[in-house]
């Protein structure tokens, strides 16, 4: 039997048109299939009927029979449900089938309810006819079901739903009625039920909560109202509070606004926006529901608005136009270069950091022509690093009007607990629900009849609890129903108010408005909710048949004037887009579709968006991706592993693969693990995963979590086991045992440095430039632990002669940074040094190598080209928000002042940067600057405050820490000869010299043999001391640098320091 879609009229299958009202049919029965509903399922049976039937006559069994199932199909269809079938003297009925209600799960309950008086009223009746009373037992479940949908007038449901329903009337006693927890969340303000303890039922792995349903309330429940009942002007005033302030002092402000779903945020800024518009430039994007690792979709979005960037664009085209947008402002193409790489106009692998810097100037240039409002909607699904974006642009975006509008779930700050937090500029309010007035308010802007909007008010209010979408969407149903009909131009009550049926919640509300839609609207909402929030009209034809396309238009329409879908502003496609009115409508519609057909939309709309995006795929990679990996795993969900499947899951790795290892290029590091684990649990090949997971390892271990790290190189090593490569289990070796070297003093260094030749010599023979490379540098990392710098550089160059373009972007700025720390620290003279360090900035375009050279220049008596490259090179960092960065930078900073002369500035750098990080944590420079400046304040004299800082360096510095251990032991052996504590100094003196003897670090010697010298000289040996002296000119000498040898020749002029008298 068909359905008539019009009038519900059921016709024969050969039927073309409905035979009561003379509709198309065919339209009705081509859309006819399964679909995916939340239904409550009762299943009731009479206790001990087998041995009941044996002790009866078979007829007189029939005829008892058929009044059972009589009173039980009355029961159930007064209730709204559908007998589904009779098995045996079981009845299994189904609410929700064909049409779901808001309630269907107090509507099963209540039933369940009447079937026990039912069963009462009939053993009554039964009563002296020799037929014993009998008891039933009932189980009620809600869950999510495969059925048939409307217009097909199928009833069959298949489901665990099912399974447990059933289970649970097995394990009921006579006379109870158990419910199933989803059930019992659904009515436990309409029933009274006892808790039970939880279930072994047959079939399912873990036991089952239940409860024994008691009895129902006389009363509707009532809900609590414990929060304040408040109108929107105070909010409204916040926000052009906020935008003022922002505009007078050319400041950026961060106005983030917290609600639930439906409760008004967007209508809130819509209101706003309308009022500020000709005073502002406006921006909005949203953040993706789906797909984690999605970075910088937000940004994408604001990009291409402000630019007018159109997706036909071409990527050349695109670039001149954000170029363009750019024109005149500081910095312009660097701005541009980061923004371009944030949004897929560039493959260039740019640290997160710069992409924050980039994004900020790019906000501050468009807000310097007009006051600028950029909005993010849906903030609770921003990734961890979008949020640091936000954060950053806050706290560092100077002298522009910019009004940044953060809208979210309060789960944001689940993710973020101190959001705003500690920001003088940063507002975070809660929008609170409307209050009975407005809510009554509301209604009467929706009907426009006071009367009849306070009486809807008094009927829905409780339920509502002031939530617009849902005193919206209650309206709208009691429309569809025809409980509201226009008549002469006004609304009138079809019938009493009281006796509607309330919806338990606004999701059950939304499913069952969608559930009422024509066939070929539902069919069209459901494509629809595939894309996501937002959908153009271009990808809803793709996905929708062929035969179908030509009405796309009329049913959209009618989806716009039922209020469930808006029109929107053009999408990442150019063309006619439009947004469902509610997150909640997108997921109903979307939860309505059978796992297999989602699958197949899933990867339609990933090969038409791989189609449209042409040139521009990076734009899209994750996306695209997102959407592969749906269709992979409905089709597996549904046990479909053939060769279809199994190509989802590769061309799904493959994107999310490629924007994993974008992200790590540009140090995202938590975009890079989600989207490179969801990319391995994707691959077959062990192989490809053990690939995948050593960058992640490697991404741990970076990121100090060495426990997690240690975890996955034991994956590795697995995948390595499975697929035969001995070397990438070797390299996982290697990397594992890298690690614990650099933080355990104990770690044998000659096991690395044999497990680094296996390495290479395995990777040779193999053609493996990965496992060269690692070995390579495994080597340069030994080095430079000794400070033996010629050894670490060679190692380096080695390792940067076999980089292709190809490579993780990441190891080659750590081997051109590494390389520059050779130069700079090691025996190359300063001249040519600096040359090589000035080649490799400008062949990276890192300007940020220059400040190696800082020092050099300090060596060459060049003292203000020195610090003007530091402080250029501080600016930049502290501009980024790099304060660690900036806190290390002190040591170039300390050493270029003392070269100067200038102690008192030495001093004062080195202290800003331990102050910078010790606030961070951080140990390991920490100890070494401590070092540095006690040295510094041995020379100022100041010698308690030396001591001090001799005492941090102490505590923090690791004992395989050359630099540190030695320059403490040197401005202690001063400190003491001072004293009079000769053996004490000799003793550190001669440690720090057996530190010193093995290394090329020349500075670091010649400041050692200083400070023998100094202690020579206390102890009156005249000959030693100028022969210390001697050696450390040597030293600098060799170093290239040209100030300190004329310093210690004067000394050497002058004689030595007056001797002490020895207190040991």
């Amino acid at each position: 039997m068909v359905r008539c879609p019009a009038c519900g009229e059921e016709n024969p299958e050969r039927a073309r048109f409905c035979l009561n009202c003379a509709t198309p049919l065919t339209a009705a029965a081509a859309l006819s299939g399964e679909v995916r509903k939340t239904v409550t399922i009762l299943f009731a049976d009479i206790v001990s009927s087998t041995s009941r039937g044996e002790q009866t006559d078979p007829e007189s069994t029939r005829r008892m029979l058929a009044r059972y199932f009589d009173a039980m199909r009355h029961v159930v269809e007064r209730h709204g449900g559908t007998v589904e079938k009779f098995i045996g003297d079981a009845v299994m009925a189904v609410f929700g089938i064909p049409t779901l209600h808001e309630d269907d799960a107090l509507r099963a309950a209540r039933a369940a309810h009447a079937l026990r008086g039912a069963v009462d009223l009939l053993n009554e009746e039964m009563a002296g006819t020799g037929w014993a009373p009998i008891a039933l037992r009932i189980g009620v479940n809600t869950g999510e079901v495969v059925t048939g949908d409307r217009a097909s007038h199928q009833t069959l449901v298949t489901g665990d739903a099912v399974n447990v329903a059933a289970r649970l009337e097995q394990a009921a006693s006579p006379g109870e009625v158990l419910l199933g927890s989803t059930t019992y969340r659904l009515v436990r303000d309409a029933v009274d039920a006892e808790p039970m303890p939880p279930l072994e039922l047959k079939g399912k792995a873990e036991a089952v909560e239940a409860f024994r349903l008691v009895g129902l309330k006389e009363h509707e429940p009532t809900r609590r109202h414990d929060t304040p009942l408040v109108d929107r002007e105070r909010e409204q005033q916040l926000l052009r509070q906020a935008f003022e302030r922002a505009v007078a002092e050319r400041s950026c402000h961060l106005f983030t606004l917290l609600g639930t779903a439906g409760v008004g945020k967007s209508r809130l800024f819509h209101e706003f926006l309308q009022q500020v518009r000709g005073d502002a430039q406006v921006l909005r994007a949203r953040c993706l529901p789906y797909g984690e690792g999605i970075t910088f979709w937000p940004i994408v979005e604001l990009a291409q608005a402000a630019a007018e960037i159109t997706p036909a664009d071409p990527v050349e085209t695109a670039r001149r136009k954000l170029d363009g947008l750019l024109a005149g402002a500081d910095e312009s193409q660097a701005i541009a270069d980061r923004v371009a790489a944030a949004i897929g106009l560039s493959g260039a692998a740019i640290p997160t950091e710069e992409i924050f810097w980039g994004v900020r100037k790019f906000f501050e240039t468009i807000a310097a022509r007009k006051a600028l409002i950029v909005v993010m909607d849906d903030l609770h699904w921003a990734e961890p690093t979008l949020l640091d974006l936000v954060e950053h642009i806050a706290d560092w975006s100077r002298e522009a009007p910019i009004l940044l509008c953060a809208i979210a779930r309060p789960e944001l700050l689940d993710e973020r607990p101190q959001w705003g937090g500690g920001k003088m500029n940063a507002t975070t309010i809660l929008l609170e629900p409307l209050g009975e007035e407005d809510s009554a308010r509301l209604v009467d802007n929706l009907i426009g009849d006071e009367a009849l909007a306070q009486a809807i008010q008094s009927r829905i209010g409780e339920t509502a609890e002031g939530n617009p979408l849902f005193v919206e969407e209650l309206v709208a149903m009691l429309v569809d129903e025809g409980v509201l009909r226009q008549v002469n131009g006004g609304w009138r009550a079809a019938e009493d108010l009281e006796k509607i049926n309330v919806p338990p919640t606004v999701s059950a509300l939304v499913a069952a408005r969608l559930d009422r839609l024509e066939p070929s609207e539902r069919d069209l909402i459901g494509r629809a909710s595939v894309v996501g929030k937002v959908f153009q009209r271009s990808a809803v034809v793709e996905l929708s048949p062929p035969e179908r396309r030509e009405e796309l238009g009329p049913r959209l329409m009618a989806l716009v004037r039922k209020e469930l879908v808006r029109p929107d502003r053009s999408g990442t496609t150019g063309d006619e887009a439009f947004r469902f009115r509610h997150i909640l409508v997108r997921d109903a519609a979307y939860g309505s579709l059978p796992k297999e057909q989602r699958a197949d939309l899933h990867a339609r709309f990933a090969a038409w968006l791989e189609r449209v995006a042409g040139e521009r795929l990076l734009e899209y990679e994750e996306v695209i991706g997102y959407h592969l990996e749906q269709a992979h795993r409905y089709r597996n969900e549904l046990g479909l592993t053939d060769e279809l499947t199994r190509t989802l899951a590769s061309r799904a790795a493959e994107h999310l693969r490629a924007a994993g290892l974008r992200a790590s290029a540009r140090l995202d590091a938590p975009a890079a693990e989600t989207l490179l684990s969801r990319a391995i649990a994707l691959l077959d090949d062990a192989r490809e995963r053990g690939e995948l997971l050593m960058h992640l390892a490697d991404l741990s271990v970076a990121a100090g979590d060495f426990a997690r790290g240690t975890a996955r190189y034991q994956e590795v090593r697995a995948a390595a086991a499975q697929s035969g490569d001995d070397l990438l289990g070797l390299r996982a070796d290697l990397e594992d045992a890298g690690w614990r070297f650099l933080v355990d003093s104990t770690a044998n260094e000659a096991s690395l440095l044999a497990l680094a030749d296996r390495v290479y010599a395995l990777a040779e023979a193999r053609g493996n430039t990965s496992g060269l490379v690692r070995a390579e540098m495994t080597r340069a990392e030994i080095h430079l632990g000794h400070c033996r710098w010629m050894d670490d550089l060679a190692a380096v160059e080695r390792a940067r002669a076999l980089l292709g373009p190809n490579d993780d972007p990441r190891l080659g700025a750590r081997v051109r940074a590494d390389m520059c720390n050779a130069l700079r620290y090691g025996p190359v003279p300063a001249v040519e040094a600096i040359d090589r360090i000035e080649a490799l900035s400008r062949e990276s375009g890192d300007s940020n190598l220059l400040i190696f050279t800082s020092a050099l220049f300090a060596m060459l008596g060049q003292f203000e080209e020195a610090r003007s490259r530091f402080s250029a090179t501080r600016t930049y960092l502290e501009d980024r928000g790099l304060l660690r960065l900036v806190g290390t930078i002190a040591l170039h900073g300390g050493w270029l002042e003392r070269l100067a002369g200038d102690l008192e500035a030495a001093d004062a750098a080195l202290a800003d940067g331990i102050a910078i990080l010790q606030s961070l944590g951080e140990t390991g420079v920490l100890s070494t600057l401590a070092a540095m400046r006690a040295g510094v304040l041995v020379e100022l004299g100041r010698a308690e405050e030396a001591e001090a800082s001799i005492r941090l360096a102490q505590e923090n510095g690791a004992p395989d820490d050359i630099a540190t251990q030695v320059a403490w032991r040197s401005a202690a052996a001063e400190l003491a000869a001072d004293g009079g504590r000769l053996k004490d100094a000799q003793r550190l003196v001669g440690e720090a010299i057996a530190l010193v003897e093995p290394t090329d670090f020349l500075e670091l010697r010649g400041g050692v043999f200083e400070a023998q010298a100094w202690v020579e000289s206390r102890a009156g040996r005249r000959d030693r001391w100028s022969a210390a002296l001697a050696r450390a000119i040597a030293e600098y000498e060799a170093k290239g640098d040209v100030v300190t040898p004329p310093r210690l020749r004067e000394q050497l002029a002058a004689g030595p320091p007056e001797a002490v008298t020895a207190a040991d």
